[in-house]
C-alpha cells in the first residue's frame, strides 16, 4: 500500500518536473509564431494538467494566456471570443477582492506596516496638527480593514485620536458606500471624529491638475497619502523604442538564449540580460501624479508594490518572472486554503477572476494595454528619488510590533521578512527564482506553418460600419453569419476569420441592439469550432465555462424566466391542461404525481408545463 502511494506521488513529481520546461518551450514556439509547434505543446502541457495542484492550476491559466498571444497575429478571430471576464459581475468581483485579502498575508502586513508609518509621521505634529487627511488611491485594492485598524491605533495613542478625514479613490460606488458606513460606525463607537470622502474613478484616469480640490484637502492639515498595488499602472509605454526595434530584440533573444542555456545553470530569466533595454526615466504619467502630490506638501506617502520584475521590453523575459513569481503566489494561497478547507472555493475565485487577468495581462497586452507593469522596490526607489521624495525608515519598534501582529495571525509569518531600510516588505517563499532551472528549451529556429493556421490578410479598416444604416448593418450581420456558418463548416480557416473579422466590427456584447448582441455569442461559437481545426489551442483556451463567476448560472436563469413571457404562458397554459384532465375526478381516492423533465429550465413558480408526465394511482383502502 505505502510502495503504491510513492509510485502516484512520483508520478506526481516527475510530470511537475516536466510541466516548467514544456511550459519554457511553448512559450519560445508562441514567440517565434509557429501554430504547429505551438499546439504539440498545448497538448502536451493539457496531459500534465489534469491533476490538481497550484502548478497545474498556473499551468492551465498561462497556457490561456499564451494562446490568446499566438490568435493575436490574426485579426478577427480573438476578437470574436468572449473571455470569461467579460461575464465578471460587480459583487463577484467585490468579492473576489475580498477574497485575495483574506487568503494573502502579504497584503495584511503591508497594510499594518503603512498604518504604523503613518502614526510615526504624525507623532511629531500632534501639538500643531488636529486635523490628519489620509488618501487612499488603492482603488481596487482598496480594504476597510486597513482603516478599521488605524482608527483603532489611533483611538489608543496617548493623547487619543485627531480629526480624521479620508479619502478613498475607487470605481465602485457601492464599494465605497459600504466602506463608509463601516468605518462611521467604527469611528462613532470609539468616539472619534471621522470623515469620509468619495471620489468615483480610477488612478490611470485622475485629473492631476487640482489634486487638493479634488480629494477635498484643507490647508494646514497633516497630509498621508497611501497607494496599494495600483501605482504600477502609471507605468505605461514612454520609450522611444519602435515595435520593429521590439520584434528584432526579440528574435535576437529567441537565436541566442538556447545557445546560452545549454552552457548555464543560471536561471532561465538571467540568460538575456545584455539584451535588456534600461528602464526609462520615471514614465510621463507617473512623474505627473508625484509632482501633482507633492504640491500637496504631505507629511508621507507611502508606496505598497509586487516586488517583480514584469515590465521589461522582452516578452521572454517577462514569462520567465510571471512563471517565478506567481508560482510562489499559487503556492502560498494553496498553502492558506489547505489550512482551512472552506476556503477552497475563495481561492478558486482568487486564481481566475484576479491572478489570472494580471498574468493575461502582462503576457499578452503590450504598449497601452499592458496595465500590469510591477517593478522590483530598487526602480520604485529611483522613481520616487527623482520625482523629489527622500526615503523614510520605519523605527525598529514599529517593525517589532508588525512583526508580532502578523506572527500573531498568519502561519505563513515564517518566510516575511520586515527590512528597516525604506519601510520596505520583503516576502521570501520557498519557490524563489532557483527552483526552475530550465536547460530543456527547445530552439527557436523558424518553420513555415501550415496554410491552415495562416492569418488572412486585413480586411477595410471598418469605415464601412458607419457608411451603413441600422438596418443595412442587421442585413449584413444576417449574412456574414450565415457565410462564416458556412466557411467553418467546410474548414476555410482563412474565410472564415475574415467574416468572423467584419461580425466583431458590428458586433458586441455591449451593442445597443439585440441582434448585435446576439451576433457576439454566435461569433465566439463559430471561432471556438474553427479553433478545433487546431485542437491543442482550442483546449488551452479558457471559456466561460471555466469562469468562477459559473455559480450565478442559476440566477440568470431565474432572470430568463422573469423576462422572457414565452415561458409563463407556457406553464398557464400546462396548469390549465392538467386542471382540464382532471375535471371531473374525484379526489379525495386519488394520488396525483407529476414529473417534471425540464431539468435546468424548471421553475417552482408553476406545478406543470408542456413536458409533464402525470401518473394517476389509485391510493389503497387502507390508507384512509
Amino acid at each position: 500500500m505505502m510502495h503504491g502511494l510513492w509510485v502516484q506521488d512520483q508520478g506526481v513529481v516527475d510530470h511537475l518536473a516536466q510541466l516548467v520546461p514544456l511550459l519554457h518551450e511553448c512559450a519560445s514556439h508562441v514567440t517565434e509564431g509557429s501554430f504547429e509547434k505551438a499546439d504539440f505543446s498545448f497538448k502536451k502541457i493539457r496531459m500534465l494538467t489534469i491533476a490538481d495542484g497550484p502548478l497545474q492550476r498556473l499551468s492551465t491559466i498561462i497556457v490561456d494566456s499564451l494562446a490568446h498571444r499566438l490568435l493575436s497575429s490574426i485579426q478577427g478571430l480573438p476578437g470574436a471570443l468572449i473571455d470569461p471576464s467579460d461575464y465578471f459581475e460587480k459583487s463577484t468581483l467585490r468579492a473576489a477582492r475580498h477574497n485575495f485579502f483574506k487568503l494573502n498575508p502579504y497584503l495584511s502586513t503591508g497594510f499594518v506596516t503603512n498604518n504604523w508609518a503613518i502614526m510615526e509621521a504624525m507623532e511629531d505634529e500632534k501639538v500643531d496638527f488636529q486635523v490628519v487627511h489620509i488618501v487612499d488611491l488603492s482603488c481596487s485594492a482598496a480594504h476597510p480593514w486597513q482603516w478599521l485598524k488605524l482608527l483603532d491605533d489611533f483611538h489608543g495613542r496617548p493623547g487619543g485620536a485627531p480629526e480624521l478625514y479620508l479619502t478613498v479613490l475607487h470605481d465602485d460606488n457601492d464599494f465605497l458606500a459600504d466602506m463608509q458606513s463601516l468605518l462611521s460606525k467604527k469611528a462613532e463607537s470609539l468616539g472619534v471624529s471621522f470623515h469620509f470622502i468619495s471620489v468615483i474613478g480610477r488612478l490611470e484616469t485622475l485629473d492631476f491638475s487640482n489634486l487638493r480640490s479634488t480629494f477635498q484637502i484643507k490647508f494646514g492639515v497633516a497630509v498621508a497619502i497611501s497607494c496599494a498595488l495600483q501605482m504600477h499602472r502609471l507605468l505605461l509605454v514612454d520609450d522611444n523604442l519602435s515595435s520593429t526595434s521590439i520584434a528584432q530584440l526579440q528574435k535576437m533573444a529567441n537565436f541566442t538564449q538556447p545557445k546560452q542555456m545549454a552552457s548555464s545553470v543560471c536561471s532561465p530569466a538571467s540568460t538575456l540580460n545584455y539584451l535588456q533595454t534600461p528602464s526609462p526615466r520615471t514614465p510621463k504619467l507617473l512623474a505627473r501624479l508625484l509632482s501633482a502630490i507633492r504640491a500637496l506638501k504631505p507629511n508621507i506617502m507611502l508606496i505598497m508594490e509586487q516586488d517583480a520584475d514584469h515590465n521589461t521590453l522582452l516578452f521572454r523575459d517577462r514569462f520567465n518572472e510571471v512563471l517565478n513569481y506567481y508560482a510562489a503566489l499559487f503556492d502560498c494561497f494553496h498553502a492558506v486554503a489547505a489550512a482551512n478547507p472552506g476556503r477552497t472555493d475563495e481561492r478558486l475565485r482568487v486564481e481566475r477572476m484576479i491572478l489570472r487577468e494580471e498574468i493575461k495581462n502582462i503576457l499578452v497586452c503590450e504598449g497601452v494595454h499592458r496595465h500590469e507593469r510591477h517593478e522590483r522596490l530598487d526602480q520604485w526607489a529611483m522613481h520616487m528619488e527623482e520625482s523629489g521624495f527622500h526615503n523614510v525608515q520605519l523605527s525598529f519598534s514599529a517593525i517589532r510590533e508588525v512583526g508580532l501582529s502578523v506572527r500573531g495571525n498568519y502561519r505563513a509569518a515564517d518566510y516575511i521578512q520586515i527590512s528597516h531600510s525604506g519601510c520596505s516588505v520583503q516576502h521570501m517563499s520557498g519557490s524563489s527564482r532557483g527552483m526552475f532551472q530550465d536547460d530543456m528549451l527547445s530552439s527557436a529556429t523558424s518553420s513555415p506553418a501550415s496554410s491552415v493556421y495562416s492569418p488572412s490578410p486585413s480586411p477595410s479598416n471598418g469605415s464601412w460600419v458607419q457608411e451603413l444604416s441600422h438596418d443595412q448593418q442587421s442585413v449584413r450581420l444576417i449574412g456574414l453569419l450565415y457565410q462564416c456558418a458556412a466557411e467553418v463548416s467546410a474548414g476555410s480557416f482563412d474565410r472564415a476569420n475574415l467574416c468572423l473579422e467584419h461580425i466583431t466590427q458590428l458586433a458586441s456584447l455591449d451593442a445597443p441592439h439585440a441582434l448585435q448582441r446576439l451576433a457576439a455569442v454566435f461569433a465566439d461559437a463559430l471561432a471556438r469550432k474553427l479553433l478545433n481545426l487546431i485542437p491543442g489551442l482550442s483546449r488551452a483556451l479558457l471559456s466561460s465555462a471555466n469562469s468562477a463567476d459559473a455559480h450565478l448560472v442559476p440566477v440568470a436563469r431565474r432572470h430568463m424566466f422573469d423576462v422572457l413571457p414565452f415561458l409563463k404562458l407556457a406553464y398557464l397554459t400546462t396548469n390549465h391542461a392538467i386542471l382540464e384532465a382532471m375535471e371531473g375526478e374525484s379526489y379525495e381516492n386519488y394520488l396525483f404525481l407529476y414529473i417534471d423533465l425540464n431539468l435546468k429550465i424548471a421553475n417552482s413558480m408553476y406545478a406543470g408545463n408542456t413536458l409533464t408526465t402525470v401518473e394517476v394511482y389509485r391510493r389503497p383502502t387502507a390508507f384512509y
